[in-house]
Formats: structure tokens, sequence, C-alpha cells
């Protein structure tokens, strides 16, 4: 049945139609977004927004303090997907966290587009070889998206991994890589305006295939913030593209939240050091910040900039035709 706002108590056509506007389709997707979200997307007071969320959060029997902050009971059901390079996975306290945003940035070349590719390969994985055993969702912007690459990654992992993904998608060996391409539900984004619809689609998707033996474990748009570079280019348009750029986060947060799902998306670097493009909204928004850098045709350095724990490093590994090796 469909969710229906007016159901909740003090809210009229009005605001029902906002939060139908701002993408709530679940009585679960208003109790995990924050006072803060809802007063902005709808008009209403902080303490209307407040209430809205408390009654949300009794119906769908999630607890909390009324904040975004993930409860206990959401916490605990994390997980971790691996990044491919022992040192980075370290660096990142095990992995790429479900329920948080991972960035990753750097220049042209970085290696940004190869990392995205092969996470929603290594997504797929079992939970005990560093995957996170569901499907992902590949957001792209760049018309970067090509299944040469995903095949050359599936040749290049280990057999035992080759093995338990034959295995998991129930197919011979012959078939791993068309299995595996099946499992990365590709969309392209033309638009600002298409990228925020499509980060929309992308929670039908992963509630269409919530009780699926491939669920989606992973959202990646490649890259975040193209579209916002193009489209939104002098000071007067900066608020704006602020502003769109935090309803597109929030969507991907809250996906996150639902589904139990990480969320990793790649980007350009900023003016200052250690900065991406798109300012402090990334930097207060992305869980775990790295920053890619090329050393040399084939040496790269992952360097972590931002994490939850302050903890900081790098990681240099190399790229081989479509691999990553140490």
């Amino acid at each position: 049945m469909a969710f229906d706002p007016e159901r909740i108590p003090g809210v009229g056509p009005a605001i029902a139609e906002g939060l139908t506007k701002a993408g709530y389709d679940s009585i679960k997707s208003v109790a995990v977004t924050s006072p803060s979200e809802i007063s902005a997307e709808t008009g209403v007071t902080s303490e209307k927004a407040k209430d809205i969320i408390e009654w949300a959060r009794e119906e769908a029997n999630v607890g909390g303090l009324g904040g975004r902050g993930p409860t206990f009971e959401q916490k605990s059901s994390t997980a971790k997907l691996s990044f491919g390079v022992d040192g980075v996975d370290e660096l990142l306290d095990g992995g790429l966290e479900t329920q948080s945003i991972t960035e990753i940035f750097g220049s042209d070349g970085c290696g940004r587009n190869l990392i995205a590719h092969r996470l929603c390969v290594l997504a797929q994985l079992p939970i005990d070889e560093g995957g996170l055993a569901g499907s992902a969702i590949y957001i792209d912007t760049r018309n970067g998206f090509d299944p040469e690459i995903v095949s050359d990654i599936v040749q290049s992992l280990p057999d035992n991994q080759k093995t338990q993904l034959a295995d998991r998608h129930g197919v011979s060996s012959d078939e791993i890589e068309t299995a595996v391409l099946e499992n990365i539900h590709v969309s392209e984004a033309e638009s600002v305006s298409e990228l925020i619809l499509l980060a929309e689609d992308a929670n039908s998707k992963a509630e269409s295939l919530a009780n699926s033996t491939d669920p989606v474990r992973l959202v990646c748009v490649d890259t975040l913030t193209d579209h916002f570079k193009t489209e939104f280019q002098g000071r007067g348009e900066m608020a704006e593209r602020q502003q769109k750029l935090n309803k597109h986060l929030h969507h991907l947060m809250r996906l996150g939240d639902l589904f139990n799902t990480a969320v990793v998306v790649t980007n350009y670097p900023g003016n200052k050091a250690n900065h991406s493009f798109g300012g402090s909204l990334l930097s207060h928004t992305a869980t775990f910040k790295l920053k890619m850098l090329q050393d040399s045709k084939e040496k790269r350095t992952a360097r972590l900039v931002s994490s939850p724990t302050d903890r900081s490093g790098e990681v240099s590994f190399r790229i081989v035709r479509n691999s990553i090796k140490p």
C-alpha cells in the first residue's frame, strides 16, 4: 500500500504534497531523516518537523533522539566493503562502511572511474570474502561505465573469488562476467535534475530487491559534481548549486540508512589542498574522504583526509591494465 503522508497527525494536503515531492515515499524514509531536512523541504517549523519524525519513528519502530545519526540497532547492522587493497582497508577501519558516504576524489587519470567499477564487482562477493553479498547501482554522469572494464576486473580476481562469485550467482565459470554485469544496475544522468531523480529511482530499485538474493548493497555515483560544475558556474548561482547538491546527498544518505547500503561518490579536487569540489558541504556530509594521487603511469596513492576518528594516512598501490596490485 502506498504511503499517504496525510496519515501523519497534523499533516494536511500542503505538507503532504511537500513530503511527496521531496521523495519521502515510506514511513521509514521520514523516520531516518532530520528535522532540518523536513523543514527545508516542506517549509514547516523545526518543532513541527520534530513531531512528524517522532511519529514516524514510533510507527517504524526506529529508536533514537530525533536526529539523523544512526541508532544503536542500525549501527550494529553496518558492514564493510573491502577496497581490495589491505592498506586502504586498514585506513578505512576495515573497508567502506554501509550507511555511510565515502568520497573518492582526485584529478582525471587518478583511477576514480576504475575504482568505482571495481567496487561494484567486489560488492557482489560474499561477506567473508570482503564483499557485501549483493548487487550495485551505478549512476553514471560522464558516460564512463564500460562493461569491458568490468570484464577485466573479474578476470583479474583470484581464482577463489571467481569461484565464490560463480557459486553465489549460480552460474558456470564461463558465465561469471555476464552475471556480474547483470547485477550492476547502470543509469545515466545528463543533468542535475536527472541526477536527483535517479537517486530517487535508486531508492525504488533497492526496495524492489530488498528481499531478493541480490539486494542493493552499494550505490556509486561517478562523478558526483560533474553536472553541478557545468550548470552552475557563476558566483550568483553558488547558493542554488549547494542547495541542490545538498538535496542529492541527503537522498543518498537516506538510501544508505534505509537499505544498509554503502554509498560511494567520486569527485574532482577543490581549490584547497585535501578538499574536493563542493566545499564544506562535502566535508560535512561524507563520512570518509579518500584523495587519489597519480604518482606515475602505474603508481597511485590513496590518502585518507577525513574520517570519523580523525585517522589519517596514505597507501600506495599500482594500477595495471584495469587491475589493482600492491
